[in-house]
């Protein structure tokens, strides 16, 4: 057992579950626990926590959470430096940080982390990619008996976004709800969407001209109270996903120039809506756009109307 574990990433998911996992391996009880938060630290208390035995466990486990690397001060990370490097053997020093240590930035903080591998681990917990995330689904459907593919793997993170612990509940409840194999039929019936997916499905029906399904998706949108500036908002991001892959010769290429990757956002549409519409007609859908945009900050007619019309314009773009 190493004398410290220093969590790290922007995934909190991961990082609460690679904790708990550490801590049932310890099996420390309760007494022999110690938690401190950043916000409000005694660096004396929590040196004396360090260097405490054991009551009645093997280890001695002391936690700090919300700790910032990026935002710590000199003091701080010599304050904690010196303690990492003086940590009895009965004694595991746990370190929560819910930030990303930049590559860019590692020669900033190489005496913290040079500390932290000498004397212990370092568990870097960032944000997985989708295709890691279906990965995921997959072997946790399979655990449970039932067989998931990779293209309905895709389809549960493109309706339900890419929170493991939400993707999580998901899955248990397609798993309880399926008998085998878990269909895109089942997936569409059982999970919760994300707004952000009943407006791209709208837009996907929009492209597709299925008038009835784009009320009926537009209608529901505003039974359920969605904000409207948000319903618009996704629709502008759509068209110009669209827009912008008329642009390039492979999808990849977006990641670079607009961000995609870094911004974990995901292309919802199929590439059948590439071609769909000419330039002109691309002219046409983001004057609408812009115009429902003015009318939501600035008129006084109800947002319900605006955004009905524009997706009547929008359907009978040609």
């Amino acid at each position: 057992m190493n004398s410290v574990y220093y969590f790290c990433g922007d995934d909190e998911f991961l990082i609460s579950f690679e904790y708990k996992k550490l801590l049932s391996r310890l099996k420390t009880e309760d007494i022999d626990i110690r938690v401190f938060d950043m916000t409000d630290i005694d660096f004396a208390d929590l040196n004396n926590a360090v260097i405490s035995f054991p009551f009645m466990s093997d280890y001695n486990t002391v936690v700090l959470k919300d700790f910032k690397l990026d935002k710590a001060v000199k003091d701080e990370k010599n304050r904690l430096i010196s303690i990492i490097s003086d940590i009895p053997d009965t004694t595991v020093f746990i370190i929560l940080d819910t930030s990303k240590i930049k590559s860019d930035e590692h020669f900033k903080h190489a005496d913290f982390i040079n500390a932290i591998k000498q004397n212990g681990e370092i568990v870097e917990c960032n944000a997985k990619s989708d295709k890691q995330i279906a990965g995921i689904l997959i072997g946790g459907a399979k655990k449970r008996g039932k067989l998931l593919s990779e293209k309905n793997a895709a389809l549960i993170i493109e309706l339900v976004g890419n929170d493991l612990l939400t993707l999580q509940n998901e899955i248990d409840k397609l798993c309880a709800y399926c008998e085998k194999e878990i269909k895109e039929d089942d997936i569409r019936l059982v999970v919760v969407k994300t707004v952000t997916a009943d407006v791209f499905e709208l837009g996907s029906n929009i492209v597709k001209k299925k008038t009835d399904s784009v009320y009926k998706g537009l209608n529901n949108l505003l039974y359920l109270r969605t904000d409207e500036k948000l319903i618009l908002g996704t629709l502008i991001a759509f068209f110009a996903d669209i827009y912008r892959l008329c642009l390039v010769d492979n999808p990849s290429e977006l990641d670079n120039k607009f961000n995609y990757k870094n911004a974990r956002r995901q292309l919802y549409y199929k590439n059948e809506f590439v071609g769909v519409y000419s330039k002109k007609q691309f002219q046409s859908i983001f004057e609408y756009l812009q115009k429902a945009d003015r009318e939501l900050k600035r008129s006084p007619v109800p947002a319900s109307v605006t955004l009905t019309t524009l997706v009547a314009n929008l359907l009978n773009v040609r």
